[in-house]
């Protein structure tokens, strides 16, 4: 009835997607894209900085929206887990850059 009574649509791209969600899952696979980059130090990176990764930042950091705040938290749990952070000494922190 909900679904009927306010149609959600991703914020992204706006095509319809089920209540409770706030992004369609083809639009989340689209922010993830990692990726090494190997110098001096190793740097992993989640995904460039590009739509529609930059659009779920902006969204999350200007508009407050938790469920984002839990998307991100879901896929950088994935994103360590694969890159395997346990095995690997380092000091680790998070950088959303944008490529120019």
């Amino acid at each position: 009835m909900l679904d009927t009574m306010f149609e959600p649509y991703c914020i992204i791209c706006k095509s319809k997607i089920s209540f409770g969600k706030i992004v369609c899952e083809n639009c989340l696979k689209k922010t993830y894209a990692p990726s090494l980059t190997e110098g001096d130090f190793k740097v992993y990176h989640y995904g460039k900085y590009e739509e529609p990764l930059s659009q779920l930042i902006t969204e999350f950091k200007y508009n407050s929206h938790p469920k984002i705040g839990k998307i991100f938290g879901e896929k950088l749990a994935y994103f360590f887990l694969e890159v395997k952070l346990s095995q690997i000494s380092t000091t680790m922190c998070l950088i959303f850059l944008q490529i120019i």
